[in-house]
């Protein structure tokens, strides 16, 4: 009963504290995704050999425990079953790298679309202004 009563003081208080430093503690992730999603976006290529890298070492491992375990059909299922969920995680993960890429490429576009419709409207302005 007492550590039930305990507990429950515990995330009282995490909770009180979570509200006071909320804003502060999304800013810290804000500028962490950012700088992450800058990161990615310079090391493009590193991102793709890493992941080339990575499913191979997956599919090579794959195959030197295939043949250790052939004889062991129950261990042989079991790691097939690990490997395969091994494979989606990285794929998932690999997946969210390339939709930071795209959401930063997207909103570079924007941003000189942007300017580009507000450098074209404030130059026609000036050739009205001329006529």
């Amino acid at each position: 009963m007492n550590y039930l009563i305990l507990d429950l003081i515990l995330i009282v208080i995490l909770t009180i504290l979570m509200l006071i430093f909320y804003k502060d503690l999304l800013n810290f992730f804000d500028e962490l995704i950012n700088g992450l999603r800058i990161f990615i976006y310079r090391n493009d290529s590193f991102f793709t050999i890493l992941f080339l890298f990575i499913f191979f070492i997956q599919q090579l491992t794959l195959i030197i425990f295939g043949y250790i375990f052939r004889e062991d059909v129950i261990r042989l299922q079991i790691l097939i079953s690990i490997f395969a969920l091994i494979v989606v995680t990285t794929a998932s993960l690999q997946k969210i790298v390339l939709d930071i890429k795209v959401r930063f490429f997207r909103e570079a576009k924007d941003k000189m679309e942007q300017q580009y419709y507000f450098s074209k409207e404030a130059l026609d302005r000036l050739k009205s202004k001329k006529k």
